[in-house]
């Protein structure tokens, strides 16, 4: 799992360091939005997670994940 969250940390397109809850839900919504294996499995996707946990940081690394691959 360690490889797999430093090669998240590499496409993640932020400045700072990502905790490891942010980097599993990085790659939960790169998944989803099909970034690794260019198969749409959803349009949308919800970060629930707890206030003051960066969702925020979450979500800008995947938006400019996906403005990066396509």
């Amino acid at each position: 799992m360690t490889a797999m969250n430093e090669n998240i940390e590499l496409m993640m397109p932020i400045k700072t360091t990502p905790y490891d809850h942010q980097k599993k839900a990085f790659a939960f919504a790169c998944d989803k939005f099909g970034v690794f294996d260019e198969r749409l499995k959803s349009r949308g996707t919800a970060l629930l997670m707890e206030m003051g946990t960066g969702k925020t940081i979450v979500s800008i690394a995947v938006a400019g994940c996906m403005y990066q691959y396509g």
